[in-house]
């Protein structure tokens, strides 16, 4: 007898019908959409994976008395139909009603005094192998310990993902574990279309505790398991998966299948499309929440940087300290030319000298006399006076000094410097321009002697060769 490959077309429940094309067994979700295994990018990758079991052992026999059961259920793929079978001690286990939807797929014949049943190359050959095992094991694959489910992280690395693991949207399963978790997807739609209430429900368990359920995963369950479950009225697979989208609504509004399937849900009277709305509105309303938080930051960092400024202003004002009104230094109402030149004498004379650092001396010209006291104090780098014409009050390594407010004090010469004639520019002493009107003077200095008399030293004494008249402290060190 040839064999025969029915197309398998399963009534759901209440006689939905729920069909299933294509060699790869695709379930249709809304619209009779099949779930594209190509659309979410996973690993490939080689993996001996496990979940969890959480069966409850072998299943019960039940009362087939109703339908004749054949000795066998042979079935395989298109090229090998008859390679797998399900004998005839498991099938009694099955209840009369998921018997007879899976017998009127086949073709009874008789080998002997025995009949069997032939489906030969199904489309479902994943879920017959795993209704064979779990009708002989209460359980199937993935068996643990001989498959591990895997994930990906953001930094590509493969790691061993467990139910406590923590699910966030930057890790991703590998090929192989996506793999199992959509052939667990069609076990339970398996189940729902042949009445199978015990392995659905073992199933709808698995589906929840047994995988990662991470972005594409729950992205597919609400594409083809939530309206299957709102029929089958399976509120723990319903309430899981809106958690899991919940969870992972920010990932799941930005892709693209997400929106069509709320397009296509909306105008239906049924839980998906209010479930996916609230995702949608959810989300976007906690995007508006932290985008608004973010401006706050913002908008607060830099009303901190302001008061910080503020404050700082603040701050150095309080450091500087109120005029000093005793004593100031009338230079604004004298001549230009006077100053330069009482500036120059001091230069001339070294009796300018600056502090080397804070310090202190005797403060001359109080009330009582002159008493030794450290009232007169300097600071380092401050500008004083040298009055080398004085004779010093604590000793001879003393020198008189005057400072800007006009206090004179006794100190250590050594504590100051003198500042140079040049001011520290190496190119002569500085001087005030004046013409000098001594003509002798003029022909001594004259490079070219334009004055009548001939470059050379003059008969007379030249006045810059007259010894210093200011007596000076020879021993104060120069910058």
């Amino acid at each position: 007898m040839a064999d025969i490959v029915p197309k398998v077309e399963c009534s759901g429940v209440n006689g939905t019908a729920v069909a299933r094309t294509g060699q790869n067994n695709q379930i249709s979700g809304v619209n009779d959409t099949p779930v594209d295994d190509t659309a979410i990018n996973h690993e490939s990758t080689d993996t001996n994976a496990f979940a969890t079991s959480n069966g409850d052992g072998r299943v019960q026999e039940v009362n087939s008395s109703l339908v004749e059961v054949p000795g066998a259920l042979l079935f395989g793929t298109q090229e090998s139909p008859l390679e797998h079978h399900i004998p005839q001690r498991q099938l009694r286990i099955l209840p009369s009603n998921c018997l007879a939807k899976i017998l009127k797929h086949g073709q009874i014949f008789a080998v002997g005094e025995e009949s069997m049943c032939r489906i030969g190359a199904t489309e479902s050959v994943e879920s017959f192998l795993r209704l064979k095992q779990y009708l002989d094991h209460g359980d199937y694959q993935p068996f643990q310990p001989h498959i591990s489910l895997q994930v990906v992280d953001a930094h590509g690395n493969v790691m061993e993902w467990s139910s406590l693991a923590l699910r966030t949207d930057k890790i991703r399963s590998t090929k192989a574990t996506w793999d199992l978790f959509m052939k667990e997807m069609k076990l339970y739609t398996f189940a729902a279309d042949h009445d199978y209430a015990e392995l659905r429900a073992f199933s709808s368990k698995k589906l929840r505790t047994g995988y990662p359920v991470l972005v594409a995963e729950t992205l597919a369950l609400l594409e083809h398991l939530y309206l299957l479950a709102d029929l089958l009225k399976d509120e723990e697979l319903l309430n899981f998966i809106k958690t899991s989208s919940e969870r992972h609504r920010n990932e799941l509004i930005k892709h693209p299948k997400f929106l069509a399937i709320l397009r296509q849900s909306v105008g239906y009277q049924n839980r998906l499309g209010h479930t996916l709305l609230d995702i949608f509105i959810e989300a976007n309303q906690q995007q508006a929440q932290q985008q608004a938080q973010q401006q706050a930051k913002q908008q607060a960092k830099q009303q901190a940087k302001q008061q910080a400024k503020q404050q700082a202003d603040l701050f150095l004002s309080g450091l500087i300290p109120d005029q000093i009104e005793t004593h100031p230094i009338q230079t604004i109402t004298e001549p230009t030319g006077d100053l330069l030149s009482r500036l120059h004498e001091a230069l001339a004379h070294e009796r300018l000298v600056i502090a080397k650092a804070n310090g202190y001396g005797t403060l001359l010209g109080q009330s009582g006399g002159y008493i030794r006291n450290r009232d007169f104090t300097f600071e380092e780098n401050e500008l004083l006076l040298a009055d080398y014409s004085r004779e010093p009050f604590n000793g001879r390594k003393n020198i008189t000094v005057e400072n800007a407010r006009g206090q004179k004090g006794d100190i250590l010469s050594t504590l100051v410097l003198v500042i140079p004639p040049t001011l520290g520019a190496g190119l002569g002493p500085a001087h005030t321009g004046r013409v000098v009107m001594d003509r002798e003077w003029r022909t001594f200095n004259s490079p070219t002697g334009r004055h009548g008399h001939t470059s050379g030293r003059s008969r007379s004494r030249s006045p810059s060769r007259h010894p210093r008249q200011t007596p000076t402290r020879e021993h104060i060190r120069r910058f």
